[in-house]
Parts: structure tokens; C-alpha cells; sequence
């Protein structure tokens, strides 16, 4: 999620992430003056760029988990391991 504030003539923009608990981390900081920038408004692509340039920034701050290749082999093994099941859970039913 992308969170900012506008203050006097600069934007701070933040880069939110959410854990499975709900607890939110922040994954980056972006501050910029805003003065003299816009010389004309073209419509809501134009805020769309800003954020695609400012993720762009903020991605030199971002760490790659550990172990996150290996993430594809835990994904395969739990899938096989449901597949073994007995029963095997139906992730489609609705529980109450």
C-alpha cells in the first residue's frame, strides 16, 4: 500500500506492507519538493507515473527475504503433501 502527506511544498510518500496478522511494516520512505514541477495537469495518469517513479526509488531500500528460492520447493511439497491426504481437504467448501 502506498500511504503520503502532503506538507508545505514537499510529499512524503510511504510504502506499506501487511503481515499475516495484520500488523503493518513500513518498507519505505520517500520525500521530494513538489515546487515548480507540475507545469500542467494531465489527468490521473499523471499520479500514476509519480508512484511508478517513486516504488522505482523506494526498491533499493527493499532486502530479499531468506531462503526465498527455495520457496518454490516448500510450495511443491505441501502441495503433494495435501494431494496425500486422507481425506483430501477440499479448499472450495464454504465452512459456517
Amino acid at each position: 500500500m502506498i500511504d503520503g502527506i502532503y506538507v508545505d511544498q514537499h510529499v512524503v510518500l510511504i510504502a506499506l506492507g501487511f503481515d499475516e496478522t495484520g500488523a503493518k511494516h513500513v518498507l519505505g520512505v520517500q520525500e521530494g519538493a513538489t515546487e515548480n514541477r507540475v507545469k500542467r495537469w494531465r489527468g490521473g495518469s499523471m499520479i500514476l507515473r509519480w508512484i511508478g517513479a517513486t516504488i522505482h526509488e523506494l526498491q533499493r531500500g527493499f532486502h530479499r527475504i531468506k531462503g526465498y528460492r527455495g520457496m518454490k520447493d516448500l510450495v511443491t511439497a505441501l502441495r503433494t503433501r495435501d494431494a496425500q491426504l486422507d481425506p483430501p481437504i477440499d479448499v472450495a467448501e464454504k465452512v459456517a
